[in-house]
């Protein structure tokens, strides 16, 4: 079992988009944001426990609503 060439190569191109610098500055500049987390530190999961610690607050997670890629479906399949 491995990955086809074009979903690697598809799935290295993830690492072009995983700055939150952009986000950040935008979020920052519109207000009203009182936290924020890096996603790539501990991911969706390691995000919704900080949020959810530092606000105080509990949350219910619908994991069927959160968006995976494809790549990230079959590299973790194969691991």
């Amino acid at each position: 079992m491995g990955l086809s060439d074009k979903l690697l190569k598809s799935a290295q191109r993830f690492f072009e988009k995983i700055s939150v610098v952009k986000d950040g500055i935008i979020a920052f500049k519109t207000g009203g944001v009182d936290a924020m987390h890096d996603p790539t530190e501990g991911g969706v999961i390691g995000g919704i426990h900080e949020m959810a610690d530092t606000s105080n607050l509990g949350v219910k997670v619908f994991e069927e609503k959160i968006s995976v890629a494809e790549e990230t479906m079959e590299i973790c399949k194969i691991l």
